[in-house]
């Protein structure tokens, strides 16, 4: 039971870092491509265990001289958001672990190119990497890690192909896609990226639902 309760502790604090990611989701959304946004639930910083040594630790605020303790500031962080934290972590173990077993490997080059077209495609909007990120509250390693994460998903669940005629059926449905300045080959390269990302979505969502059905899951913290 000691042994239980010893574990529980980091993912507390795991859950208050979270918290506070999660309020700038929407900009995430705008700002870097939804993949990575889903990517980056799973990345959460881990407080130094020796940490707690120190009083500043074990008070998180006062009121009117009264302490307002990191125990008590954690529970209410794991009841608000603690189930979709842990969930998030233990996903991405057993993605890497999947991708251990099959011998997937995203290489450096890999994610250099994936950064790369992510600073362009903010820089056609006219924002930097760096501010966006800085802004986030994160790094350049951080983000990263959530390529690799997305990537490795990516090659466990293969490529998808998209017809013309789904390309042609998506134009006709989502008319406000072509812009007055935007010639056709631009409507059709646009709509086909979408509905290869929603197709690639779709089985990445069925893949991980699958490995959650056969891992076996102990959790410590209920």
């Amino acid at each position: 039971m000691k042994e239980n309760k010893s574990k529980t502790q980091p993912k507390d604090t795991s859950s208050s870092e979270k918290k506070s990611e999660s309020s700038t989701t929407s900009q995430r959304e705008i700002a870097i491509p939804r993949q990575y946004v889903i990517a980056a639930v799973v990345v959460i910083a881990v407080l130094a265990i020796g940490g707690f040594m120190f009083g500043k630790w074990f008070t998180v605020a006062k009121v009117n001289g009264e302490a307002i303790s990191r125990s008590e500031y954690t529970k209410e962080l794991e009841k608000a958001a603690g189930k979709q934290v842990l969930d998030s972590l233990t996903t991405k173990k057993i993605i890497m672990q999947e991708a251990k077993k099959k011998n997937i490997v995203v290489s450096d080059k890999d994610v250099e190119a994936e950064l790369k077209k992510i600073e362009a495609q903010l820089k056609g909007q006219g924002q930097s990497l760096d501010q966006v990120l800085a802004f986030q509250g994160q790094t350049r390693d951080s983000l990263k890690e959530q390529i690799v994460l997305q990537k490795t998903v990516e090659k466990m669940v293969g490529p998808v192909t998209v017809s013309d005629e789904e390309v042609d059926k998506f134009i006709e449905e989502n008319k406000d896609l072509a812009g007055q300045n935007t010639d056709l080959e631009t409507v059709k390269k646009q709509a086909k990226e979408r509905l290869s990302q929603q197709k690639t979505d779709a089985k990445i969502q069925a893949l991980i639902q699958d490995l959650r059905k056969k891992a076996k899951i102990e959790m410590f913290n209920e």
